[in-house]
């Protein structure tokens, strides 16, 4: 009977390790799954998840959520010039720029190729007029180290808000939102 009891301890011991082992990989893969590899933002399934609570919160409690589309500008002509990796270290610049600027309580993540998404939620649209261009001073201030080269950019925003008492899902968002860097392109 004692060898049988040290026998099942060990077995309990083994099964705690192995449960402990699967918890780390799930937390690992869950962290994987939800930030972009390349600039360390929430992933584009993320943040559009994130942006879906939000769209609800503010719906339900009436209060404003604004959104920002940012697009770093002839993104094309800098992979085209510096290469994929010059694209890259641009994009993880950005990123890193736009991550200093964020709120605790806003949101940000990867978008597109070349496009970032900023959620802030309780913010109107002169809360979120004054986000972006900040934004856009920050990023075009000082030029991008890329080796010995240095690179010049800017970025575009689109800006949309969300009123309160307004009916509109995320979709309409990102397509007011889609609109505004349009014609800031423009």
């Amino acid at each position: 009977t004692e060898r049988l009891g040290r026998e099942l301890r060990g077995t309990i011991e083994e099964l705690l390790q192995a449960r402990r082992t699967v918890e780390l990989q799930r937390a690992e893969l869950e962290r994987v799954t939800s930030t972009d590899a390349l600039t360390g933002v929430a992933s584009r399934g993320a943040i559009l998840e994130r942006l879906r609570i939000e769209v609800a919160e503010a719906r339900r409690y009436r209060h404003p959520v604004a959104v920002v589309l940012i697009d770093i500008d002839h993104f094309g002509a800098i992979n085209g010039g510096h290469g994929i990796d010059g694209g890259d270290a641009v994009l993880r610049e950005v990123a890193l720029r736009l991550r200093l600027r964020v709120r605790a309580a806003d949101a940000l993540g990867r978008f597109g190729s070349d496009g970032l998404l900023a959620i802030l939620p309780h913010t109107d649209e002169a809360g979120a007029a004054t986000f972006a261009d900040a934004l856009r001073r920050r990023i075009g201030q000082r030029p991008i180290v890329i080796g010995d080269l240095e690179i010049s950019i800017s970025v575009s925003g689109g800006v949309a808000v969300m009123r309160p008492g307004e009916e509109l899902d995320v979709d309409g968002l990102l397509a007011r939102a889609a609109e505004a860097l349009a014609s800031a392109r423009s």
